[in-house]
């Protein structure tokens, strides 16, 4: 793992923690950070995620290229409860897609979300998940 992460028990210890981030894709990262602020002595970790569930692959310049790779798809039932058990912490909550959307303030049909809904917006796009996934 290339990243590095420095948590401070004194900044922790004892207490309730929010994280904030911007999206959860493997799950590797956000694991490791999870353990450290646990073992830094948090009471509680809560993860809070700008982007939505990402439960497709991106052909278009992302590198996450199989649904395999994609937590969320390695999940069954409910995704935030059990993203939340896996990292082991309290809980995970995700930006929703209509309020992605409407954050970003331009209409829905001009943005490319096929990493969070499998709607590819190009022929090649909606060739290669089949390609890649079946």
């Amino acid at each position: 793992m290339s990243s590095t992460y420095i948590v401070h028990s004194a900044d922790v210890s004892g207490r309730n923690v929010i994280i904030i981030d911007d999206s959860l894709v493997r799950g590797e990262t956000a694991g490791q950070l999870m353990s450290r602020v646990r073992d830094a002595g948090a009471r509680e970790i809560h993860l809070r995620l700008t982007e939505p569930v990402i439960r497709y692959p991106c052909f278009y310049g992302i590198d996450f290229p199989t649904m395999g790779e994609l937590l969320a798809n390695n999940v069954k039932g409910d995704v935030e409860k059990e993203i939340a058990k896996r990292l082991g912490i309290e809980s995970v909550k995700f930006q929703t897609i209509d309020d992605l959307v409407k954050g970003i303030g331009l209409p829905k049909g001009d943005l490319c979300l096929a990493c969070l809904n499998g709607e590819y917006p190009t022929k090649c796009g909606k060739k290669r998940f089949v390609e890649m996934n079946g």
